[in-house]
């Protein structure tokens, strides 16, 4: 079955135990032994930006073991940014394991990164896992005075989850076309827009869904600054938390 590596941990000194999208579309791990040692049976040592045929046995170990792993696809061309963003989708299936995901979907953003593109697919991705978790934020009236909020001046609270107006709650700056594409409404995002629900799309699923992605960190360190608009109120410093170093080839 065809599968990508989404998560690699080192375990004694030369096995791995590894997480898989496969293409049914569940996350699973697998145990691979001497796979820092045997290039034979592993020349690849399992890239993040590949796709690969996977076979699972049963195995003596807890886990299944890998018993044949061989590279179907392999795109180097990925850019930093692109890479970074890719990072996060892998490291976010990798800790929301229970759910079920669309391969095609995956297969698609990681061609999509493979030429530099794919930005709006990214945040359609976290917009969907809202929808399956059941968090879709409230879009519409302020949550903090519930009067309506405009087409100027739009801001949106992690807290709160959902649009406020800057006057009521220290938030985050949000565009039109951000707004729009988040309602699901057909928008053309610019890169002040994608860098604007950057702050927004991820940070509000993972505080709901109470998870931690370090890659998160690095693109909100990594981001283009052009594509932000100079007179934004309401971008916030990154935490400590944020700002913690990472290292994105380890999940």
């Amino acid at each position: 079955m065809r599968a990508f590596v989404l998560r690699r941990k080192t375990y004694a000194e030369s096995d791995l135990v590894l997480d898989f999208l496969t293409e049914e579309g569940r996350v699973v791990s697998g145990f691979a032994r001497y796979a820092l040692k045997s290039k034979r049976r592993f020349p690849h040592q399992f890239h993040w930006t590949a796709i690969y045929d996977l076979e699972l046995g049963v195995g003596s170990q807890a886990l299944p073991e890998v018993k044949r792993c061989d590279l179907l696809d392999y795109e180097p061309a990925f850019g930093f940014e692109e890479f970074v963003r890719w990072s996060i989708v892998l490291e976010f299936m990798s800790r929301d394991r229970e759910s079920q995901f669309n391969f095609l979907e995956i297969e698609n953003l990681f061609r999509a990164f493979s030429k530099k593109l794919g930005t709006d697919l990214f945040h359609r991705f976290f917009i969907q896992q809202m929808d399956q978790h059941g968090l879709r934020p409230q879009l519409e009236d302020c949550l903090v005075c519930r009067r309506a909020v405009g087409q100027d001046n739009i801001h949106f609270s992690i807290t709160e989850g959902g649009v406020v107006h800057q006057s009521c709650k220290n938030s985050l700056p949000l565009s039109i076309q951000g707004l729009n594409f988040l309602k699901g409404i057909p928008t053309i995002l610019s890169p002040a827009d994608i860098r604007l629900l950057d702050q927004v799309t991820i940070p509000f699923l993972t505080s709901q869904l109470g998870l931690e992605l370090k890659s998160l960190s690095f693109l909100h360190r990594t981001s283009s600054p052009a594509s932000a608009p100079t007179n934004a109120p309401g971008l916030r410093e990154p935490s400590v938390v944020e700002r913690a170093p990472l290292n994105p080839f380890v999940l």
